[in-house]
């Protein structure tokens, strides 16, 4: 087993968990885009659980990590700043256009880091869950492009 995977991919769906939390703030600062803000939390709860559900693939070596797609340091400063994001939107007033802002830079940088693809396998099962997870962050980067887009 390769803790160092088993590591990334947990720190991968803690990000995903970070998201879903900030997605809850902003839906409690912004009542009247709740919705909107909710359908991405519950998505990106949906999207923790698929990247966990890997875990057990990672630890019989049937995944393989890809260590050139990307560093944990990465995705750990993407995870420090989503948690930042939260924490601000928690204690003070949030902007509709900062918020969507927020979510399209960071559902953007992890389609433009790739986190998706550092993990390599054959089967139908880890490739469709990591098509999946790409095709939500991308579905998410561009739902929230255009709310903002349309809010300027």
């Amino acid at each position: 087993m390769n803790e160092s995977t088993v590591e990334l991919l947990e720190l991968l769906a803690e990000h995903e968990d970070a998201l879903e939390r900030m997605y809850h703030e902003y839906a409690d600062k912004l009542p009247a885009w709740s919705d909107f803000w909710m359908h991405l939390a519950v998505e990106e709860s949906r999207l923790a659980e698929m990247i966990r559900s890997l875990r057990c693939k990672v630890e019989d070596g049937s995944i393989r990590f890809n260590p050139n797609h990307f560093s944990g340091e990465t995705l750990r400063t993407s995870l420090d700043y989503v948690r930042g994001e939260a924490a601000r939107a928690r204690e003070q007033p949030i902007e509709l256009a900062h918020a969507l802002a927020t979510a399209r830079d960071v559902e953007g940088s992890l389609i433009e880091h790739r986190f998706f693809e550092a993990f390599d396998d054959d089967s139908d099962e880890v490739v469709g869950t990591l098509r999946s997870l790409a095709a939500a962050a991308a579905e998410h980067r561009d739902r929230t492009e255009e709310a903002w887009s349309a809010q300027r």
